[in-house]
């Protein structure tokens, strides 16, 4: 997981565990947050259960579990698959501002969940997303810029 706002960490917990954080493991509520860095020198927000010693981050289990882009993009990308029908891997890639293979990637992991038992997550992600004023057109600032 890249380095994402603390907003969106904050958000995404509240939707994920209402009812407070819970190991993924176990499901019990016994979790702390840990506090550390990664190689890159970056914050990794990463909880711990004092039940099982299962150490986890948000994005377990999720479909942006393993996935580099940015929380933000992925909330941007609910949002516009949630609210339009038949959205594209290259309009996602436009707006976005990531590669065509990228935004497939995206597209297709959201599809799937948004097909099962993710629905309702993704659901609550689209409006937590278009409530927080989120309507710019290209996440990125930068024109042009894609990543590899």
């Amino acid at each position: 997981m890249s380095e994402d706002d603390p907003t969106i960490i904050r958000r995404l917990e509240r939707i994920r565990w209402p009812n407070g954080i819970k190991c993924v493991r176990c499901t019990k509520e016994h979790v702390r947050q840990l506090h550390c860095k990664g190689k890159n020198g970056r914050p990794r927000h990463l909880y711990w259960c004092s039940d099982c010693g299962y150490e986890f981050s948000i994005t377990v289990g999720t479909m942006f579990q393993g996935s580099h882009l940015p929380l933000e993009k992925w909330f941007h990308a609910i949002s516009l698959m949630h609210t339009q029908e038949g959205v594209s891997a290259m309009r996602l890639s436009r707006e976005l501002v990531v590669s065509y293979e990228s935004a497939w990637s995206v597209a297709r992991r959201i599809r799937r969940a948004m097909a099962g038992e993710q629905a309702e997550f993704c659901k609550q992600i689209a409006v937590s997303h278009n409530g927080a004023g989120s309507s710019r057109k290209k996440i990125d600032g930068a024109q042009g810029e894609r990543e590899p």
